[in-house]
């Protein structure tokens, strides 16, 4: 699990089962980052191609992938890899 994300413990209240923590944000921005490649990684498509899905240019993909930038729309992302379940994940990571 990349770092700012920490799979909470039974009886948490989170529907998710996922909690913010606090991180050093240049990791949290690399942390971010990794994940929503390896999301769009799975979906078998390009930066190009990802960001022709979610109607996008290929540089903001490329900018949050690579951490330089931070707000993602979550639900978009998560939508486009075809992973609902993963929204409260991102969002959670890409809170400051």
């Amino acid at each position: 699990m990349p770092p700012g994300l920490m799979r909470s413990g039974a009886g948490t209240s989170r529907r998710s089962g996922f909690e913010c923590v606090s991180i050093d944000y240049q990791q949290a921005r690399e942390a971010l980052g990794a994940r929503l490649r390896e999301l769009r990684t799975e979906t078998g498509l390009n930066g190009k191609g990802f960001a022709g899905r979610l109607g996008w240019q290929r540089s903001k993909v490329s900018r949050l992938e690579n951490g330089k930038q931070t707000e993602v729309d979550a639900e978009t992302w998560a939508q486009g890899a075809e992973r609902p379940d993963v929204a409260d994940e991102l969002r959670c990571a890409s809170s400051p």
